[in-house]
């Protein structure tokens, strides 16, 4: 991670992006003046420049801190926000009138459910693999997770809805979730 920008010295806060599977970055700070001390995190005081390999917390934004302290003892300390940006755009589960869809059919990118014809409207409920991905189904939209509801007519058997997924990096999934019933 590279900023080149000189510290204004106010307790700056840097902020920079990483994909989600570089779970460990490597930190340089230099300090501008080669006398003063560098430290990364909790990890030793450096003369002028620290370098080190930093694991990134659970959560979207991970900060670290850095802290340069002169030669007199006065210290400053920065901050390095690392952001997470996730890539996955895929289904985690599919749930419809409560119950885990398990019928998937992979070349079609298709969930199919058998549902009660006596229930109407029908409730979905999807769940992303990454929760920060746009989802679109329905005419809703919503992050990470969405829940729809649709009913089908007494001669309607079956029905289709287009699902669309969008990742942080702008990769989109299509997947289809099918509700079928067989006629009473």
């Amino acid at each position: 991670i590279r900023d080149r920008r000189p510290s204004r010295g106010l307790g700056d806060v840097y902020k920079r992006q990483i994909l989600e599977g570089d779970a460990n970055p490597k930190i340089k700070a230099v300090a501008n003046n080669e006398f003063a001390y560098v430290r990364i995190a909790l990890f030793a005081e450096d003369t002028n420049i620290s370098e080190h390999v930093v694991t990134m917390s659970g959560s979207k934004i991970t900060t670290i801190p850095i802290t340069i302290r002169s030669q007199t003892g006065v210290s400053n300390v920065e901050y390095l926000d690392i952001e997470t940006i996730y890539a996955s755009s895929g289904v985690e589960t599919v749930i419809v009138d409560e119950r885990e869809v398990t019928n998937y059919n992979q070349s079609t990118r298709t969930y199919t459910a058998i549902v009660d014809p006596k229930t109407n409207p029908h409730e979905i409920f999807i769940i992303s693999e990454n929760s920060y991905a746009k989802m679109e189904i329905n005419g809703s939209m919503d992050d990470g997770s969405i829940t729809t509801y649709t009913s089908l007519a007494e001669d309607e058997y079956e029905k289709s809805l287009q699902l669309k997924i969008t990742s942080e990096t702008g990769v989109e999934e299509e997947y289809t979730c099918l509700l079928y019933t067989s006629p009473s």
